[in-house]
Formats: C-alpha cells, structure tokens, sequence
C-alpha cells in the first residue's frame, strides 16, 4: 500500500509531486513555478483528475494524476469542490467574487451569476483592506457542500462573508450576521447535522446553531482568542 502513495504539496512557489518509492520519498514532477497554488483537490472514485487553482493565473486539470496540467479558466482562480454526492460536479471559485460550476468533471463550465445578485447592503462587505485594493479583489475562498445533501451550499467570500443556497445555487442568502471581520477561510458542519456549522475568520472562530443565521465567538481556551492581530 505505501508503495503507491502519491503527495501533493502545494506552496507560494509551485507545486510537487512526491511519491514513496522503496521505503523513500522522491520527487516525480514539479510544476507551476514561481506562483501561488490557492488550492489543490482531487477526486476520489477517479483519483487521476486533479484541480488546481493557482492565484492570478487560472484554474488547471489533470487527467493523469498531476503528470501534465490543462488551463480549464483564466484569471484570479481560488479554489475548487469536488461534489461528495456526485464527482462529475465540481464548483470553482475566482476572483472578483464568481462561481462556476461544472457537471462533467471539470470539462466545461457554467457560471452561477445568482450569487452576484445581492443588494448594496450586502455587497458593500465584498472588499478588501485598504492595504491591499489595486492589488487584489474580492474573491471566494472555500466552496462548502453538505455531505448529506446536494442542494445545500455555503461559499465564503475573502473579503465578504457567508452565503448560502439550499437550491443548488439557484438563490442565495447572506449568513454573516454575527461576523465581524468578514475576512472569511473555512467551514464545516457537525456531522449529521444541517444546524450547527463551525467557520474560521481570519480574526475570529465562530460557530452557528441555526444554520447561519446569526454567529458567535467560541474561542475560550484557544492562543490569541479574541484578538485582533493573531485570531
């Protein structure tokens, strides 16, 4: 078995393939250098198809497990969801904020335009600090869907907060009641539950019991809990 591990490491100046080959680990391909790959997924039934999203450049797939790479979407592409129900869908996130959407293994894409369609009071939260306007937009950071329903998605937005759709993205509502810095990275479910979610900020830990709709703090005993600077 450990003969036919296969790592990906994804870093600020490329990607590596590492495989364990005769009790040792040697490098087998190297590829994107000099950039920054945002997020990397494979499938699972079809291990060999791998996504890639790589800052400022695009998004790339692989047929032949990282081997060679196809640009499947230009620009600012930021991370990708292999649907669990279903591994021909897969959502891609970019930058300005858009979501795409493909139901053939990443072969071709539709965008789901809806989640643009907010209203001035929740899109002026869709940017980014100071520092960093002219350099970089608004983007989706994480693509979640729930393990035990397809329909149910949450896409959190660096900078801009928690959106959810329970049609599949045909609407959406916003979920960042609570959230102060909406500087959002990461969420997940309570297994088995479609209630209680947990979700990262990049100054904060929050968890909700009624499916976003409003969150709160649940950092005691955490380092730098409740800080600005290191939460």
């Amino acid at each position: 078995m450990a003969e036919s591990l296969r790592y990906y490491i994804a870093h600020n100046g490329g990607l590596k393939i590492m495989e364990n080959r005769s009790g040792s680990m040697q490098t087998t391909a190297e590829h994107f250098p000099g950039v920054t790959l945002e997020h990397l997924i494979g499938c699972t039934k079809k291990p060999e198809i791998v996504f890639a999203a790589v800052a400022f450049d695009g998004g790339y797939r692989s047929e032949d497990a990282g081997k060679s790479w196809s640009k499947i979407m230009e620009g600012d592409v930021r991370t990708f969801t292999v649907d669990p129900h279903d591994e021909r869908v897969v959502y891609m996130g970019l930058g300005p904020i858009r979501l795409f959407r493909s139901e053939d293994t990443g072969k071709t894409w539709a965008p789901l335009d809806s989640m643009l369609e907010f209203g001035d009071e929740v899109r002026k939260k869709w940017g980014v600090p100071p520092r960093l306007r002219g350099v970089e937009f608004p983007h989706v950071r994480h693509i979640f869907i729930h393990p035990d329903d397809q329909n149910l998605l949450y896409v959190l937005l660096e900078h801009g907060g928690v959106l959810l759709s329970r049609d599949r993205g045909k609407t959406w509502y916003d979920r960042s009641a609570g959230i102060d810095y909406v500087d959002m990275h990461y969420i997940e479910n309570l297994p088995g539950s479609q209630e209680r979610y947990y979700v990262s900020s990049a100054r904060g830990f929050y968890r909700s019991d009624n499916s976003g709709e409003h969150w709160r703090r649940v950092e005691t005993g955490m380092p730098w809990a409740f800080t600005e600077l290191h939460s």
